[in-house]
């Protein structure tokens, strides 16, 4: 992406180069696009959603499943969920945590306190999980627990396990006997946050469904991740019909959500570039396609799962031969490396 970096965040003083190389794309056949794009928020509806990408002629097919209301529990109340921490020595009366202006700065050792939800337990009929108060004293490196300040549970429809609703029960005479009022006013924003939070997702997409809406339709166009850590893909030019439908369903978010679409020269350095990313990014599908397979011969394994192996392999092979003709090379070890998975892929095959 080095090449690239500077065209796409070129500053003011940059603008003749950034000319020159628009001008360059528009004389040379364009070998892609890099994709760039990022999302924040998501606050649209399922129901939109699917409208807006039938609009804009995208396949409704990628778009995820009805949301549910056991799903939004666990996002809300999971590892990633909604917790609150606050130093003690801060705490106003009103629950704020922020020094009185002026006031003196606390002299010894910062003590906080972090208001978490723990899981506690899960059957057909409910989840349960349970709001913990986690005391932290530096002085001494110890935690102390208040381990039940009340219960969070979702109850499950008898008629279906997916829904269900949210029933939150507080133990006042814990809270009372251990929380200071200023405390016990942070415990029931935490509540009123949980509750804001659960409506919203069982209401909206959100940020992160359509993170994964986003990198399942860079898979099914065959993109080349740039970056290994996601973002940034190469797509090739036969797809601006359908990137320009995803830069409008993910500009339509607003909240700073963006889908930026970079014109790539067919010139030697942006080739090599392709090249190299495509390499690498085969080398690690085709490592893990080799060790799941493996893992399949050691323990055996299901028709639907040999299936699923046998499609990987042929997808990758595909993008291999696919991308090999596109940039005029060959691809060296992904190539040996695709003739290794495809004789571990048949002695599994013959082995069922």
């Amino acid at each position: 992406m080095t090449a690239l970096a500077s065209f796409y965040v070129a500053p003011a003083a940059n603008h003749n180069r950034l000319a020159a190389y628009t001008d360059q794309t528009s004389r040379n056949p364009l070998l892609g696009y890099i994709v760039v794009y990022s999302v924040f928020r998501g606050q649209i509806t399922l129901a939109d959603a699917t409208a807006q990408f039938r609009d804009l002629r995208l396949n409704t097919d990628l778009l995820p499943g009805p949301l549910r209301a056991d799903d939004a529990f666990l996002r809300v109340t999971g590892a990633d969920g909604i917790r609150d921490t606050y130093r003690l020595d801060t705490l106003r009366d009103d629950g704020t945590d922020a020094p009185v202006p002026g006031a003196p700065s606390p002299a010894g050792p910062v003590r906080s306190a972090s208001l978490m939800i723990r899981p506690v337990r899960r059957d057909s009929q409910r989840i349960v999980r349970h709001i913990v108060r986690e005391l932290r004293d530096e002085s001494a490196s110890t935690l102390a627990y208040d381990t039940h300040l009340g219960e969070v549970v979702f109850e499950r429809d008898s008629a279906s396990s997916r829904s269900g609703r949210m029933v939150i029960r507080l133990d006042h005479d814990a809270i009372a006997a251990e929380l200071s009022p200023a405390e016990q006013q942070r415990v029931h924003a935490l509540v009123r946050a949980v509750q804001e939070q659960h409506r919203w997702q069982c209401e909206y997409l959100g940020a992160d469904r359509i993170r994964t809406l986003l990198r399942e339709y860079m898979h099914r166009l065959d993109a080349v991740p740039v970056r290994p850590t996601g973002g940034v893909y190469f797509i090739t030019a036969d797809h601006e019909a359908t990137l320009e439908g995803l830069h409008q369903f993910i500009e339509g978010l607003g909240h700073h959500s963006m889908f930026a679409r970079i014109p790539l020269p067919d010139e030697t350095e942006m080739r090599q570039l392709i090249i190299t990313s495509f390499i690498a990014s085969a080398k690690d599908a085709l490592q893990k396609l080799s060790t799941d397979i493996a893992t399949a011969q050691r323990t055996g394994v299901t028709d639907n799962k040999r299936k699923a192996l046998f499609d990987r392999f042929r997808t990758l092979k595909h993008q291999a031969a696919d991308y090999s003709q596109r940039l005029e090379t060959g691809l060296g070890d992904t190539t040996s490396s695709l003739d290794l998975v495809e004789t571990q892929l048949t002695a599994l095959l013959q082995s069922q």
